[in-house]
């Protein structure tokens, strides 16, 4: 359970505070490497931090962090955290940049009287359920994301079918239908109808911050028509997709 954000930043060091010594660290943390690199020492293993690369460390831990190149730029969450997760890198998580550049937006800029704070600690826990989830991911056995990826890679193509069926994915995999359903949730976390709804979404806010008009993306998704896609954009994101180009446009401007 996450207790209180403590502090939020956006990091950018050309050498000054480095190297940074801990001997026991008084909170959790989260950090994204936007650019530049750092070595991490922790618990006598050297890892080597680059952009897009993300970092939780548990309070109490003891580590030692040097510049790689003498330069970082990162965003930075400290947390009071009370789970007994173990510290984990995950790579290549560049697209988790806008829900950072979120919380510490909102967190440096939150008015008092209002649910800043409490909409900073939603968008943690959404964030951390998304790291804790490709953590779990990147723990599954080669062979098992194997046997579900040539239903990973029609989905890719064809997400925006709406008929896309998912027997048809299972047999894609050779598998009958319980037993696909099982191994996919098993490797990703989420059932393949969810993962589909997630695969919909990331596209279409791609499109969306690509400057297609919110009709074009309908179509481009696949849904007949704005409503339904609108409708469908709210529920996965809390928000309509007009309400999205303005929370993009916004952070464009900080």
């Amino acid at each position: 359970m996450i207790h209180s954000i403590i502090r939020t930043q956006l990091w950018e060091s050309h050498g000054r505070c480095y190297p940074i010594i801990h001997k026991s660290r008084k909170t959790s943390g989260l950090m994204l490497i936007l650019g530049g690199g750092e070595y991490l020492y922790i618990n006598g293993k050297c890892l080597h931090l680059v952009q897009g690369d993300i970092y939780f460390l548990r309070r109490g831990e003891r580590y030692r962090l040097e510049l790689d190149n003498g330069y970082v730029k990162c965003y930075v969450i400290n947390f009071q955290y009370d789970d007994e997760m173990l510290s984990f890198v995950l790579n290549n998580c560049s697209d988790l940049a806008n829900q950072f550049a979120k919380i510490v937006s909102l967190w440096n800029n939150k008015q008092e009287g209002t649910y800043d704070e409490l909409d900073c600690m939603g968008l943690l826990y959404h964030l951390l359920a998304e790291c804790f989830r490709r953590r779990y991911v990147n723990s599954i056995p080669r062979r098992k994301k194997e046997r579900v990826a040539p239903a990973i890679g029609y989905m890719q193509v064809n997400y925006a079918d709406q008929e896309l069926k998912i027997n048809d994915l299972a047999e894609l995999c050779g598998l009958g239908d319980r037993s696909f359903r099982r191994l996919f949730h098993e490797v990703y976390g989420l059932s393949p109808k969810r993962y589909l709804s997630a695969l919909r979404v990331k596209y279409a806010k791609e499109f969306l911050a690509d400057n297609h008009s919110v009709s074009e993306v309908a179509q481009l998704c696949g849904f007949h028509d704005v409503y339904h896609f609108s409708n469908f954009f709210r529920s996965e994101c809390g928000m309509s997709p007009s309400e999205y180009i303005h929370s993009i446009s916004d952070d464009r401007l900080l």
